[in-house]
């Protein structure tokens, strides 16, 4: 039985798995519809998403492989060839040029002996499956760059209305503080005192106003957009009205995109070294050709013009397997420097997780 690894940071938190849709544990509406049009108009978003696409488009591309390779040609030349001058130098005479056609039909087809074309198929897929985890992290980014852009906004709203409240009741005090100090109740550093807590009210306003505006401009442009919506201002602040639920630590870890993309990353350096060791065995490759030539179209179809081979083609770069063994070794290689990035970043992700929890179990308690 696997032990959970975030066994020792449940506080303020409950065994509940984590929503698809994590934003809605705020219950604010607004805060939904914003992560909504993020999620759909963000361009970095929208250039991972081209990014994957042309990665699945690349596994087809390596599928075509297993089929057999055809190719389909006609060459048509004015002049004279070596046939020509021989049979000239037979007769004694001087060759002409005239034209010359050759059509022809190929067909090659490689023998997967060593399983290499299904290492190649397999790889593509792990780099689609990679950049598909990394169009997840840029989703999951942008879901947390919104929430937190809108909240902070919320905040600085919230602080702005209190900050204006604060200096309309400080300057009924400062009124207050006046006539006190005409009656002889109050002195006048009181008043002064007052004054200065005012203006220091005072000069924080314009910091929140800056700092709201930073927000919304930060929110505009994660959804894609170049103005900025002022049409639905913040009401209130949002927070949690339950338990922050994490589920199982394990589970948790397998969800994150950075783990998922370093794992499928870690499976295609494999598959890379196995694409490379195939170079060192021989290749089979099955062919066959039809063609023909003839100086006139009409005579291209006689038999005495139609050329044809069928046959298998077997090559190996051997005994020089210098390079190859090279490539090889770069391979495997950059295989364990890939295992060693993957265990790096499955430790680095139990790390955040672990601090954020005890972060928000700390801000909880105060």
């Amino acid at each position: 039985m696997r032990v959970n690894p975030l066994a020792e940071t449940q506080a303020g938190v409950s065994a509940q798995p984590l929503p698809e849709r994590w934003w809605q544990l705020y219950q604010d509406p607004q805060l939904g519809r914003w992560v909504e049009r993020a999620l759909a108009n963000n361009q970095d978003l929208a250039q991972a998403e081209a990014n994957v696409r042309a990665l699945l488009a690349g596994i087809g591309e390596f599928e075509a492989q297993r089929l057999p390779a055809t190719s389909l040609g006609i060459a048509a030349t004015y002049g004279r060839d070596s046939d020509d001058q021989t049979l000239a130098q037979a007769r004694d005479s001087h060759a002409s040029a005239s034209w010359h056609f050759n059509p022809g039909v190929a067909l090659a087809y490689q023998v997967d002996v060593w399983g290499q074309v299904q290492a190649q198929i397999d790889r593509a897929k792990a780099q689609a499956q990679a950049a598909n985890a990394a169009h997840d992290a840029v989703r999951l980014q942008v879901a947390a760059q919104t929430s937190r852009a809108y909240i902070e906004q919320c905040v600085y709203t919230a602080r702005l209305s209190q900050a204006r409240q604060a200096l309309r009741t400080l300057d009924r005090s400062l009124l207050l503080s006046d006539r006190q100090r005409q009656a002889g109740i109050a002195t006048a550093l009181d008043g002064e005192r007052l004054l200065g807590l005012r203006e220091q009210v005072r000069a924080r306003i314009p910091v929140f106003e800056a700092r709201r505006q930073v927000a919304l401009f930060e929110l505009s442009t994660l959804a894609g957009d170049a103005t900025v919506d002022r049409t639905h201002p913040c009401a209130a602040i949002p927070s949690l009205t339950a338990t922050l639920p994490t589920g199982d630590g394990w589970h948790l870890l397998e969800r994150r995109p950075d783990v998922r993309q370093a794992e499928r990353a870690l499976e295609a350096a494999g598959l890379e070294t196995d694409i490379v060791r195939a170079d060192l065995y021989p290749k089979v490759l099955f062919g066959a050709q039809l063609a023909s030539a003839d100086r006139h179209i009409s005579g291209l179809g006689a038999s005495r013009a139609i050329t044809f081979g069928v046959g298998p083609l077997i090559s190996w770069e051997f005994p020089n397997l210098k390079a190859n063994r090279a490539r090889l070794g770069k391979a495997q290689a950059l295989q364990q420097a890939q295992r060693a990035h993957y265990r790096s970043v499955a430790l680095k992700a139990l790390k955040d997780v672990r601090q954020t929890l005890a972060r928000h179990a700390g801000e909880q308690q105060h």
